[in-house]
C-alpha cells in the first residue's frame, strides 16, 4: 500500500525531521545550490589536478601521433627484440670504433649463405668481379629484374630479413632480384662498390627483359639513390623505378634535431651513423653527394618510391629528401608508416603489408 509521502514525515519524530533538514541544508551547500560555489573535501583540487596531469601524460604516451595505438602485438614485440639485441655500439664515437676494429678482421672473409636456404627459395650465388651476387628468381622466365642493395651502415652483411623479403619478392611478381655481397667499410669504400655496380649495371641493361627496378633499404636505400644520381654522370640511363626503404640520404647528420627520435629508433644513433659513414666516405667529404644524396642532384630521376616509419632515426631527413626532389621535378611517392620502425616492410608484420603490395605495384606497373 502506497502511502502519502506527507503523511509519512508527519508520523516521524521532530528530531529526525529536523536532522533530515540540516542534512539537506549541507548537501546543498556542498552541491553550490545556495552559494554557486562547488563545496569540496579537503586536498580534493590537488587530487584532481595530480590525476588530470597523470592522465595528460599518459595520452602523450599513448597518442602522441597515434603511434603506440596503431601498432600490432607483433611491431610491439619486433622493437622489443631490436632492443634486446641492441649492444648499443652505435651510441658513441669509441664503441662505433671498436667496432670498426673487429669487423676488419673479418669483413674481406666470403660471406657464408646457407645453400639449402637458397635451393629453397630457388637461390644462388654467383661471383661476378671478385664480389659474390646473390640471385633470386629464374632469368630465363623473370619479367622484370630488381638490384636490390642492402642495408646495414655501409659496414654490415646482408642478414636473414634481407635475404627473406628478396626470396619472397622475386616469387611474387615473377621477378629476377640481384642482391650484390659489396665491399663494405672500414676495409674498403665507396669507389669501389661503385664501380661494380656500375659493371653489374650494365650487364643488367644489357641482358635486361621487362622493367628494371634499383631498390634498397637504410645505407642501401641511400646508395640507391646516390648511385642513380650518379648514373647521370657517366651516360647511362636510368632505371625505370627507384624503390628505398628507410633510406640513409644524409651521411653527415648535422643539419637536424634527431633528438626527438634517437629514444624512438631502437637500433641507430647519430655518433656511431656518422663514424660509419667517415669510413665509408674515405677522402670524400660526407656532403658529397655520393655519400649523401640529399646533396646531390634529382632532376631526371626515375619514378620513385620512398616509405619510411615514424620512429626511424631517418625520417626527418626522408622526409625533407621527399620534398627536395618534388621541387626538382620527380615523380615521387612518399609512403609513411605511423609508429613503425625502421625498414618494416621487410620484417613481416601486418602493418608491413601495404607497403610490400605497394612496393610490388610500383615494379610491375
Amino acid at each position: 500500500m502506497t502511502e502519502n509521502i506527507e503523511e509519512k514525515k508527519s508520523i516521524l519524530p521532530h528530531f529526525t525531521e529536523s536532522i533530515r533538514q540540516k542534512l539537506n541544508e549541507k548537501l546543498a551547500a556542498a552541491q553550490g545550490e545556495d552559494s554557486g560555489e562547488e563545496k569540496r573535501f579537503p586536498g580534493a583540487s590537488v587530487a584532481e589536478s595530480f590525476f588530470q596531469k597523470l592522465s595528460e601524460k599518459r595520452s602523450a604516451a599513448l597518442n602522441e601521433d597515434n603511434r603506440e595505438e596503431k601498432r600490432s602485438a607483433g611491431a610491439l614485440m619486433a622493437e622489443k627484440i631490436l632492443r634486446t639485441v641492441n649492444d648499443g655500439h652505435l651510441s658513441s664515437v669509441e664503441k662505433t670504433e671498436e667496432f670498426l676494429h673487429k669487423r676488419a678482421a673479418v669483413e674481406d672473409e666470403p660471406l657464408k649463405i646457407v645453400k639449402s636456404r637458397l635451393s629453397r627459395d630457388n637461390g644462388e650465388v654467383i661471383d661476378f668481379l671478385n664480389t659474390q651476387i646473390v640471385c633470386f628468381g629464374d632469368h630465363r622466365t623473370a619479367s622484370h629484374t630488381v638490384l636490390y642493395l642492402h642495408g646495414g651502415g655501409y659496414t654490415e652483411e646482408v642478414n636473414p630479413f634481407h635475404l627473406n623479403y628478396c626470396a619472397k619478392l622475386a616469387e611474387r611478381i615473377g621477378a629476377l632480384v640481384l642482391v650484390p655481397i659489396y665491399p663494405l667499410a672500414p676495409n674498403h669504400i665507396w669507389k669501389e662498390t661503385y664501380d661494380i655496380l656500375t659493371e653489374l649495371y650494365k650487364v643488367i641493361l644489357k641482358e635486361k627483359q621487362g622493367s628494371v627496378t634499383i631498390m634498397g633499404d637504410s645505407a642501401g636505400g641511400g646508395l640507391a639513390i646516390a648511385f642513380c644520381q650518379y648514373l647521370k654522370t657517366v651516360d647511362l640511363v636510368q632505371p625505370d623505378h627507384l624503390i628505398c626503404l628507410s633510406p640513409w640520404v644524409d651521411v653527415c647528420m648535422e643539419d637536424t634535431d634527431y633528438e626527438p627520435y634517437r629514444p624512438l629508433d631502437p637500433m641507430l644513433d647519430v655518433a656511431g651513423l656518422q663514424t660509419y659513414g667517415k669510413a665509408w666516405a674515405g677522402d670524400l667529404d660526407l656532403r658529397d653527394p655520393r655519400i649523401s644524396p640529399t646533396f646531390g642532384d634529382n632532376h631526371g630521376l626515375p619514378k620513385t618510391l620512398l616509405i619510411t616509419g615514424t620512429r626511424g632515426i631517418f625520417y626527418p631527413d626522408i622526409c625533407k629528401f621527399y620534398e627536395n626532389m618534388r621541387k626538382d621535378g620527380c615523380d615521387v611517392e612518399l609512403m609513411v608508416g605511423e609508429g613503425m620502425n625502421h625498414v618494416y616492410p621487410i620484417y613481416g608484420l601486418p602493418e608491413s603489408k601495404p607497403a610490400v603490395a605497394r612496393i610490388d605495384e610500383v615494379i610491375l606497373s
